[in-house]
């Protein structure tokens, strides 16, 4: 008959003894749950609580959409760098409820290519490096460095006659200027040519490859 008592305090008492008696245990081990969660735009394997026995290790694997990174892996609430890195994380032998959560950050596909570029422009010139704030001295934008807007033109390398892409943007006074280009522009080579309504326009010398998100070229020092 099985004894409560002796199964909540790990004791039993026989008193008075008077005939034979006998007395069995049986073990059963520990299980402990692990809880994993995740936000939108991906998964994470196994999804939801998990039972693990006690000194078993149980494996996480990470898997964000096409496009989107993974931002962050919490283990009982703190960052793991490591589970960010590799999309996958282990507890290994088991001894408590864990858990593990997971979010995913914004879609970088769709964020485009920003390239910064600083050129000056000799009618707009001044001195020590700075333009004429005109589009502010015409009373055009209440930004007091806005010099111009201008054009960026990414052509061909092997077709320089070829555009592939063009942005519009806005010349501060100290000769940057920042442009935003489709995705698709990443991982190609491309002439730069700048176009301004009172400027001949200006070409990089040499090819530049967009070999990622943010690019930074030089006009004045090619």
């Amino acid at each position: 008959m099985s004894n409560a008592g002796a199964i909540a305090t790990g004791v039993y008492t026989f008193s008075n003894v008077t005939v034979i008696h006998t007395i069995s245990v049986t073990f059963g081990i520990n299980a402990f749950t692990i809880t994993s969660s995740t936000g939108s735009n991906g998964t994470i394997s196994p999804l939801g609580g998990a039972s693990v026995n006690c000194g078993n290790n149980l494996s996480y694997t990470i898997t964000p959409d096409s496009c989107f990174p993974i931002a962050d892996v919490l283990i009982d609430g703190a960052s793991n760098a490591g589970a960010i890195s590799a999309g996958a994380y282990t507890f290994t032998n088991v001894t408590a409820n864990h858990t593990i959560s997971v979010t995913f950050g914004n879609n970088q596909c769709n964020q485009g290519v920003t390239l910064n570029i600083k050129i000056l422009i000799g009618g707009f010139y001044i001195s020590n490096g700075l333009m004429e704030a005109v589009l502010y001295r015409d009373n055009l934008s209440s930004d007091s460095a806005a010099c111009d807007s201008i054009t960026v033109q990414l052509h061909e390398a092997a077709h320089p006659d070829s555009i592939v892409a063009t942005a519009q943007g806005l010349l501060y006074t100290d000769g940057n200027a920042h442009l935003v280009f489709p995705s698709y522009v990443l991982g190609h080579t491309y002439y730069l040519a700048v176009r301004h309504r009172n400027a001949l326009a200006i070409w990089s010398k040499n090819t530049v490859f967009i070999n990622a998100s943010t690019i930074a070229f030089d006009f004045t020092r090619q």
